[in-house]
């Protein structure tokens, strides 16, 4: 291989990254990305991590513990004994010891069990949570995706309507020139041309807007550039005009998770006033160790059942049951919202896809008609059979529909991805 075909090798594999940046977005591409970089999803996932975490915490609870300790010690005063021959010492002034110890929990009242059924239904609190962020950054990512795309388009309808009133400005010019124009009907064709040009400024800062939300969701680097692809715009939803189904919602077996696991904590609470009960045992080795007299180095066992038992608390578990009484009443409270909620936003999504359905049918026809009447005055103005006045309200006539048909096939989409949401359907179509 010659030296130019080398560098024309390196050259391409150095624009290979380039090229995968500017890889269209599709919309289920949009959606993913939407969910990879979403830190909601992200942190109720972890949260569920945390969950199991305790839950092995709480089993291993039962496992017998065994611990090392060391002292060394310096004492002020040592007890002594006097007898009519000798004065006996019980220790010294300083004392040294190391112990070796096993303990195993034989009774606890059922506070790991508790626990472990506290984590478990904040484990399930915290993966429904999180199928419920996924369906709001579905939703929000298809927001994103098909306002960028109203806006790419948008800037496609400017940017026709700036080039049809150039053009008349020109065949307005020549017009003048050859006297058979009034100089006013000429400023209006050049207001025309100038309104256009700042339609089309604003139509792009639009555009510039929604793609820093596209990237911000999708998480996107602010300077990327960004292609969107689509295929064609449907009809209207293939789901049904229904009541969700609000028992299979993510967020509702949410709820239904955290009361139950505001029932085990409030049974674990319970446990404080329990006995408790451990075994412990150990052995030992120092000076003087337990024949202070002899004040030798020896060694010696222990062991013992040692019982924990609390058996005034001051209130402590009233106060957690009155807290926990409140926190499931709060529960209660904000899932009836949000079942109101749901509904509501359910009968809008329909209502807003029938409108739109029947905007965009309107738009259609009414285009067609401002097509016709643009090109038929185009024509007569060229032969001086119309005014500037007639032009000016036939390219107004078409410039309104054009944008009013992108926007209803944009708000048509939109209503589509607000149904699937209420519906509790994910992008892949299915119900999780």
């Amino acid at each position: 291989m010659n030296k130019r075909k080398m560098l024309l090798l390196f050259g391409c594999l150095a624009l290979l990254p380039h090229l995968a940046l500017a890889e269209p977005w599709t919309l289920g591409r949009t959606v993913e990305s939407a969910k990879n970089a979403s830190n909601a999803i992200a942190l109720y996932r972890l949260d569920a991590e945390t969950a199991s975490v305790n839950i092995v915490e709480a089993s291993a609870s039962w496992r017998p513990s065994l611990s090392f300790s060391s002292e060394a010690k310096v004492i002020s005063h040592v007890m002594e004994l006097s007898l009519p021959f000798k004065t006996v010492r019980f220790g010294d002034y300083d004392s040294y010891g190391l112990r070796l110890s096993v303990g195993q929990k034989l009774y606890d009242a059922g506070a790991s069990s508790l626990a472990k059924k506290a984590s478990g239904h904040f484990a399930d609190y915290s993966e429904y949570s999180a199928e419920a962020a996924r369906l709001s950054v579905e939703y929000r990512a298809k927001q994103a995706f098909f306002s960028l795309l109203m806006n790419d388009q948008g800037i496609e309808v400017s940017e026709a309507t700036l080039e049809e009133a150039e053009r008349h400005l020109r065949i307005a010019t020549v017009r003048y020139n050859e006297g058979l124009l009034l100089e006013n009907d000429l400023m209006k064709a050049r207001l025309r041309v100038s309104e256009a040009e700042m339609h089309c400024t604003k139509s792009r800062a639009a555009r510039d807007y929604s793609a820093a939300q596209f990237r911000e969701i999708t998480g996107l680097d602010q300077d990327s550039e960004i292609t969107l692809t689509f295929d064609s715009f449907g009809g209207g939803s293939n789901l049904a005009l229904s009541r969700p189904d609000i028992e299979t919602r993510p967020e509702m077996k949410a709820f239904q998770a955290a009361l139950a696991q505001n029932e085990e904590t409030e049974a674990l609470a319970s446990v404080r006033t329990k006995p408790q009960v451990n075994l412990v045992a150990g052995v030992d080795y120092g000076q003087p160790g337990i024949d202070l007299p002899s004040n030798e180095w020896m060694h010696y066992f222990s062991a013992g059942i040692v019982l924990n038992w609390n058996i005034l608390d001051r209130g402590e578990v009233s106060a957690s049951r009155q807290r926990l009484a409140i926190a499931r009443k709060k529960i209660g409270r904000s899932q009836d919202d949000f079942t109101r909620q749901l509904m509501r936003q359910a009968a809008e999504a329909f209502t807003s896809l029938e409108t739109n359905l029947a905007q965009r049918d309107l738009a259609e026809k009414s285009l067609g008609f401002a097509r016709s009447s643009l090109e038929l005055t185009k024509t007569a103005f060229t032969e001086g059979t119309a005014t500037e006045t007639d032009y000016d309200n036939a390219f107004t006539e078409q410039t309104k529909y054009e944008h009013l048909l992108v926007e209803s096939n944009i708000n048509i989409e939109l209503s589509k991805a607000r149904i699937e949401y209420v519906m509790g359907v994910y992008h892949n179509g299915g119900r999780e």
